[in-house]
């Protein structure tokens, strides 16, 4: 019995002495009005399921203090717990309560006992703005006064980069903070809505764009402050579903950091100024834009700030490159820009606990924006005073060169006026020339209408002398066509020559369609007279019966070219000569068989009514069957 009861003592000393250096304590007295929770006053848990309870928490949860002093949603899919150990070591009158400094948190449970020592759960959060226990911009809950020590589980929850601070303030010390704080705010958005009317009023007035994109970017000021400090979410937007609420936490950096980038780009005049830099700040923001489109709709976040301050150090960097390159408006926009800097700087060093946070620390990014504000402001101010005075010089550039104009004007009129007086007196001398020369040209006509007449008179001559060459001449040809003639009647004519005549296909079709039509077109069918004609054949217009050249002749239907077959007509019927069929087939480069053939064709048809060549004249269009001999003399005579 006395070693189990040894036993379970020793057991039970150990449980209890962990605890008590497991937990973190913050000591509340009477002299402490305001304590901020440090990474070194409380743990923390990271449930990475996200799925554990409060009791598994409580019960078996292994919490670790910071290593930085920072307490920081490292893994945004992850849920943290923080727990802190309370010491009350105040008057039991004095109220205290919980401030979570982050306004933006999805999800905020926590665990806090009652005056009873019952633990309760509060829950808030962006999902569940209308369970505040206080109307105030941040989450804000009592702690008991009536217990000595006591221990506070948080549960967060929040997909965005963010910071988990947590204040202990007395009821009195956070009443009067509270009033401070609204105060400035309200300060801070009226100077900013001033700004913004001011801006527009000048934008209506004289149509500059940059006016308005400034309007934009303090409207844009107005938007991103009211999501950061929670006052948005806590006045303006009750309303609002919680999720929809939770994307303004994505919309309101990204139309922070649109609006800046385009009244940058028309203040710095960019397109003109340096248009690559104009190009790469577009590409970077609409980069940036397709991040935030795709993080926003996703589960798992992957928090990327480093992007969204690019185009802001660019903008820094292109200003001061267009001051030194000369553009002296860039100098009020550097300095708007190095107090946003600073602002950030300073913002940074509250949130890694190098500064206390305090009312300046705070809000020292709306300070910052603030005075950027009014800067960029005046640098408005300035770079219209700038504009108004290159356009004032560049009035009195063109006064200059009017009146310089003028003296040229004056110049001119005298130099125009001698130049009109020598003109005067040249041209008296040119009326002078032209009158004698119209007497010489008066001359000179008269002695070319003599020419002319003279011309005349050997025109008529040379007609007369042309006449008689025309005669002379068809004597001359009559008597060289009658010696042709002479000559083929006696003598075979060579074939180059006869190809000479009939060269192609075509001569040929050309030459039986003049014979066959010599006295008129009549129709074999129908005896119409009318026709339409296509390749040397004749279409007849009222029954379309087609007949060729060579149709009812001897030549209708062979096989070897035209030409060839006139002259085996031609030497057929030459009385000179008779060529055997092996010479007419090696002078024409035909067969044999088709010579032959070719010559008995024509021969039956000749033989058969045994009539004789001066006989076939007096014949209709078939005599082209029986006489080519005559017919190509005719032709060669013509």
């Amino acid at each position: 019995m006395n070693i189990r009861f040894w036993g379970l003592l020793i057991l039970l000393i150990c449980l209890i002495l962990p605890i008590g250096k497991m937990y973190a304590e913050i000591n509340l007295t009477n002299e402490v009005e305001d304590l901020i929770i440090q990474g070194e006053d409380a743990e923390w848990l990271e449930d990475l399921s996200g799925k554990k309870s409060f009791a598994e928490i409580a019960g078996k949860g292994t919490f670790s203090r910071s290593e930085s002093g920072v307490l920081r949603n490292f893994n945004s899919s992850s849920v943290y717990w923080i727990r802190f150990h309370v010491k009350n070591n105040a008057s039991r009158d004095k109220k205290w309560v919980l401030e979570s400094l982050t306004p933006n948190i999805k999800v905020l449970d926590v665990w806090i006992p009652d005056e009873n020592g019952v633990i309760r759960q509060y829950t808030s959060g962006l999902l569940h703005q209308k369970a505040k226990s206080y109307p105030h911009k941040n989450y804000v809950f009592d702690l008991p006064s009536a217990l000595n020590t006591y221990t506070v589980y948080a549960r967060i929850y929040s997909p965005n980069d963010t910071g988990l601070e947590f204040k202990i303030r007395s009821q009195h010390y956070f009443t009067a903070y509270a009033l401070y704080e609204y105060f400035f705010l309200g300060i801070y958005y009226g100077c900013l809505l001033l700004m913004l009317i001011y801006n527009l009023l000048l934008y209506l007035t004289n149509k500059e764009r940059v006016y308005l994109f400034y309007s934009v970017y303090v409207l844009a000021c107005i938007f991103l402050s009211l999501t950061e400090d929670g006052l948005g979410v806590e006045v303006f937007w009750k309303g609002f579903s919680s999720e929809s609420l939770y994307l303004y936490y994505y919309i309101a950096p990204l139309v922070f950091l649109i609006s800046s980038v385009f009244y940058a780009r028309a203040f710095l005049n960019l397109k003109i100024n340096f248009p690559q830099a104009d190009k790469a700040l577009l590409f970077i923001t609409l980069l940036y834009t397709g991040y935030v489109g795709i993080e926003a709709f996703r589960t798992s976040k992957f928090s990327l700030p480093e992007l969204y301050i690019v185009p802001f150090v660019l903008i820094y960097g292109i200003s001061i490159y267009i001051y030194i390159k000369g553009y002296k408006a860039a100098r009020f926009f550097i300095l708007g820009y190095t107090v946003v800097f600073i602002s950030l700087i300073i913002l940074q060093l509250r949130l890694n606990k190098i500064l206390e946070p305090n009312i300046f620390s705070v809000y020292v990014f709306n300070y910052g924006i603030l005075a950027e504000a009014m800067i960029l402001s005046f640098a408005l101010g300035d770079r219209l005073k700038m504009i108004r005075k290159e356009k004032a010089e560049a009035d009195q550039q063109i006064i200059l060169h009017l009146k310089e104009n003028n003296d040229l004007k004056g110049q001119l009129v005298i130099e125009l006026e001698e130049k009109n007086q020598l003109a005067g007196k040249v041209n008296r001398e040119l009326d002078m020339k032209v009158q004698e020369r119209t007497k010489a040209l008066h001359q000179k006509t008269d002695e070319l209408a003599l020419a002319h007449d003279k011309l005349e008179l050997y025109s008529k001559k040379l007609a007369e002398m042309n006449i008689q060459l025309d005669l002379d001449n068809w004597k001359l040809k009559t008597k060289v066509k009658e010696e042709r003639k002479a000559r083929i009647v006696s003598e075979e004519i060579p074939l180059e020559e006869f190809l000479t005549t009939f060269p192609d296909q075509s001569a040929c079709l050309r030459y039986l369609e003049e014979l066959k039509w010599e006295e008129g077109y009549s129709c074999r069918k129908c005896k119409n007279g009318k026709f339409s004609e296509k390749n040397f054949s004749r279409k007849c217009t009222k029954c379309n019966y087609i007949e060729s050249p060579t149709s009812n002749t001897l030549f209708h239907g062979i096989k070897i070219p035209l030409n060839k077959a006139f002259y085996l007509l031609y030497c057929t019927n030459l009385k000179a000569a008779k060529y055997t069929l092996d010479e007419l087939s090696m002078k024409l480069e035909i067969g044999k068989n088709t010579c032959w053939e070719f010559r008995k064709k024509s021969t039956t048809k000749a033989g058969g009514k045994k009539e004789n060549v001066e006989n076939k004249r007096n014949r209709e269009v078939g005599t082209l069957n029986y006489g080519l001999r005559e017919v190509i003399l005719l032709m060669i005579l013509n």
